[in-house]
């Protein structure tokens, strides 16, 4: 039973490195569409994203089950879930090496799509200060005072506008 849970957890690490590989590359999409200022490949990339991440979400749910039932099966006292570095101890050699290559893989990668965000999530700030600014200078040209809506409802002009929504007709 212990082997068929290990070559099952193997087969599980495998698949999430997979699908983490997958969510770098989209990302690496999305970041070419923010350059580009391409919505159709935002679009796209969202779309695979919302995918792989729900695939990522359920293999993980697998993953702690087996996990769990491989500390059962050793009796190991783990606080909440057990992680893989608290069942690699118990699990055979090779696997043991195995698992560990692959949790490495997976961190890995984890920590280039969380650069990846960083850099997107940098390029959409600047974009939108970009729009903004614009707004404000295309604004004062013509010398309308902007008017705009903040979160709570009130009425907000100026430098104020930002995140809320610009409104002309006042």
């Amino acid at each position: 039973m212990s082997q068929a849970l290990e070559k099952r957890l193997l087969e599980i690490l495998e698949e999430e490195l997979h699908i983490y590989q997958e969510i770098q590359a989209i990302k690496l999409m999305e970041n070419q569409a923010l350059l580009n200022f391409s919505v159709r490949g935002l679009e796209h990339s969202n779309s695979s994203m919302e995918n792989w991440v729900q695939k990522a979400t359920i293999l993980e749910e697998e993953r702690r089950d087996v996990a769990w039932q491989i500390a059962q099966g050793a009796q190991l006292e783990c606080d909440g879930e057990p992680s893989l570095r608290q069942i690699a101890p118990v699990l055979a050699r090779e696997n043991r090496g195995r698992a560990e290559l692959l949790a490495k893989k997976i961190s890995s990668v984890c920590v280039d799509i969380g650069k990846l965000q960083f850099s997107n999530t940098n390029l959409i700030e600047r974009s939108l200060n970009y729009v903004r600014e614009l707004i404000e200078h295309l604004l004062h040209r013509l010398q309308l005072q902007a008017v705009a809506y903040n979160p709570s409802g009130a009425l907000v002009s100026g430098k104020e506008v930002s995140p809320g929504l610009l409104d002309r007709r006042i």
